[in-house]
């Protein structure tokens, strides 16, 4: 499950898509911390409101700092009835 990123005085930011079915909503993270080097890995993955996120589908994130890429695959897990 994808978690908040946890800094001082940093706040989440997180965007909500409703999904296809239009039964299940999926949480977001717009940021992570980076499990390298510390950094913010800011999300390349977004989605058209006529097309939002499915379970299965990856959400790639890239770290500001180190420049590493994280791929994410969204579970059942990550979408609330």
């Amino acid at each position: 499950r994808l978690q908040p990123p946890r800094r001082m005085g940093e706040p989440a930011l997180w965007v909500r898509y409703r999904c296809r079915s239009g039964t299940l909503e999926a949480v977001i993270a717009d940021r992570i911390v980076c499990v390298d080097c510390g950094g913010w890995c800011n999300r390349l993955t977004h989605w058209p409101e006529d097309d939002p996120p499915v379970p299965g589908d990856t959400v790639a994130y890239r770290c500001s700092d180190c420049g590493d890429r994280w791929d994410l695959v969204l579970d059942q897990e990550d979408f609330d009835d």
